[in-house]
């Protein structure tokens, strides 16, 4: 039986969970599947092993860091048994899955639901800085967290997405030349004809850093409310889903305006576009010729110069400028039809066109995408880390959000792409 990934990973995290380190063997993972009334295949075992000793590991990286270093161990280790620093970890920096906080604890621990003086008290005890490091996010954790983010965001919510282990990663892309078949004649060779060929196209995820400063003013007055730490965690990931997903498409390497800092991350899916060319040829991306008028005369011409080949696949998409939705929810609005109301209503969220959905993105520049949605990669590797450490000084808690990641088209000819739109209207073509 061939089990979900959902599944294995979370067989994988159980075992991690449970088991030291030197425990977690093949044979472990059957017993342990047999125990649940699972059949596991050779594949799938090694498949949980590998996951299971990387959260493992990853887990026991973490916790030594944070005695050592997060905490401020190193400076005074010698003073400090080792059941003395288990029982600080056990109470200090226990990991909780609290609604609505996406880090699962990991960046604030239990430190809201103390008291205000022992929360000075232990600010400043040269053991512990409470609010210290939590280090890489474990692999459950990251995965919800980059699902919370995809949730968040019009362009990263659509597209597909691909979790790393490594930092590179390949699109492939089977070709099969048209009309390979031939007839069938006894004794006799058929035509020889071109063999089928893998083309690949790959990225680098390139290394992106959030900064976020809270002052402690703002956790003082917030101590004795239920929901800060939940507030803090919402905001910093709808920041970070925020610039990943203007990045995506906006990202220059070659900026040097004011905002060369965030731009030079990596390549936006319209640098992307430019790089690769447009034109007929294959490995180029189609273009579109858009005169001033209707939108739906834009998103006709926007279909028309696809290849037929992929003008039925069933998900394609319209990425369009807020404005642009907006000239198409009004075409729609002015109808005296249930369609209409129902965009009087309740708004542009589910707009389509032909059967084909209309993504409206807040940081689409004045430019227009079509294509399979699944042709379209964000790669984000899963060593997600989520880091904190209070200055005294400045009476600020020092966030830092790091991560990996970059986007990448599997196959150019697929898109049709237009560098710059005309002046549209709302009125029916």
């Amino acid at each position: 039986m061939k089990y979900s990934d959902a599944q294995l990973r979370a067989l994988a995290t159980r075992i991690a969970s449970a088991a030291k380190l030197s425990d977690i063997t093949a044979a472990g993972i059957e017993n342990l599947a047999a125990a649940e009334d699972m059949t596991l295949s050779k594949s799938e075992v090694a498949s949980i092993l590998q996951t299971a000793t990387r959260c493992a590991e990853t887990s026991r990286l973490d916790r030594a860091e944070r005695l050592s270093l997060g905490h401020g161990f190193s400076k005074y280790s010698a003073s400090y048994t080792v059941a003395q620093m288990d029982n600080y970890n056990k109470d200090y920096v226990r990991m909780e899955n609290r609604p609505g906080d996406h880090y699962q604890g990991h960046i604030f621990g239990d430190r809201l639901e103390k008291p205000m003086d022992t929360l000075q008290r232990d600010l400043t005890a040269p053991a512990a800085l409470t609010l210290g490091s939590a280090g890489s996010l474990p692999v459950d954790v990251a995965d919800r967290f980059i699902d919370h983010v995809r949730e968040q965001t019009p362009t990263l919510g659509a597209i597909a997405v691909r979790r790393l282990l490594s930092p590179t990663f390949v699109l492939d892309e089977l070709t099969v030349k048209t009309r390979q078949l031939r007839l069938g004649v006894e004794a006799t060779a058929p035509t020889k004809t071109n063999p089928s060929a893998v083309r690949r196209r790959g990225a680098t995820v390139a290394e992106s850093i959030l900064p976020e400063d809270i002052t402690l003013s703002f956790l003082e007055d917030n101590i004795e409310r239920q929901g800060a730490e939940q507030h803090v965690a919402s905001a910093l990931t709808r920041q970070y889903g925020s610039d990943m997903n203007d990045l995506a498409w906006n990202g220059d390497v070659a900026d040097a305006g004011g905002d060369a800092d965030f731009l030079n991350i990596h390549e936006g899916f319209n640098k992307l576009i430019t790089t690769i060319g447009l034109g007929t040829a294959i490995g180029e991306v189609r273009t579109a010729t858009i005169a001033a008028g209707s939108v739906l005369t834009a998103f006709r011409a926007m279909r028309n110069g696809m290849d037929q080949q992929y003008r039925l696949l069933p998900d394609l998409a319209l990425f369009v400028p807020v404005d642009v939705a907006d000239l198409y929810g009004d075409h729609l609005a002015n109808r005296e039809t249930g369609l209409g109301d129902s965009v009087i209503v309740n708004g542009r969220a589910a707009l389509a066109w032909n059967g084909i959905p209309i993504i409206a993105d807040p940081h689409m520049p004045n430019k227009m995408l079509f294509g399979p949605r699944s042709n379209m990669t964000w790669g984000v590797h899963r060593a997600i880390r989520v880091d904190g450490e209070y200055r005294p000084r400045t009476r600020v808690v020092e966030y830092t959000i790091t991560s990996r990641e970059n986007v990448q088209i599997a196959t150019p000819e697929a898109m049709v792409y237009t560098a710059t739109l005309p002046a549209l209207t709302s009125a029916p073509s």
